[in-house]
């Protein structure tokens, strides 16, 4: 089994310290801001490859939806970020927890790189997600919004991943402290 606690100390890191910095600077101001902040911060702190808004194959017929960061370790798919700056509503951060669920059942091989010829995948590098992947659901947003509430899972018809990582950053006076 794959020990993935040192990409959730990073990712913890990274959001504690670094996100919280960017946005008390102003330099997040919407969700692609903010995804765009953590690739950064990953690829300078750590060695894993970072992808963005990357489909996988759920089964061999149905894709998933577009995750904000997947992380890679060779070809292991070790870990998946879903973000939310300031949520509306319940809805729009449902499907990110559903896709959290669904690449802890990933049973098929799937592609991330492509080839840069053709722009078709690159049959030649094949990724497993590994079994408990580090599953992470960032959110930024005023202590009253429903998604920084764990509790809200129920929403979604799947328990929570074994390896989840759910950190909320609560925005007061221009500030932005994780927990």
């Amino acid at each position: 089994m794959y020990d993935t606690n040192a990409l959730r100390k990073i990712l913890t890191q990274i959001l504690t310290e670094k996100i919280s910095l960017a946005y008390a600077s102003g330099r997040i101001s919407y969700e692609a801001t903010l995804v765009a902040e953590l690739y950064r911060y990953i690829k300078k702190y750590s060695l894993y490859n970072v992808w963005l808004e990357h489909e996988i194959n759920l089964t061999k017929d149905k894709k998933s939806g577009h995750f904000d960061i997947l992380i890679t370790d060779s070809l292991n798919i070790i870990g998946a970020i879903e973000v939310k700056f300031f949520p509306g509503n319940q809805e729009s951060y449902k499907k990110d927890l559903e896709k959290l669920v669904s690449i802890t059942k990933l049973t098929t091989d799937t592609h991330l790189r492509t080839n840069p010829i053709s722009g078709e995948w690159d049959v030649n590098y094949t990724y497993k997600v590994i079994k408990n992947p580090l599953c992470v659901f960032a959110v930024i947003g005023y202590s009253d919004l429903e998604a920084l509430n764990i509790v809200k899972w129920e929403s979604v018809s799947e328990p929570i991943p074994n390896n989840f990582l759910h950190l909320t950053g609560i925005v007061n006076s221009g500030k932005c402290e994780f927990v």
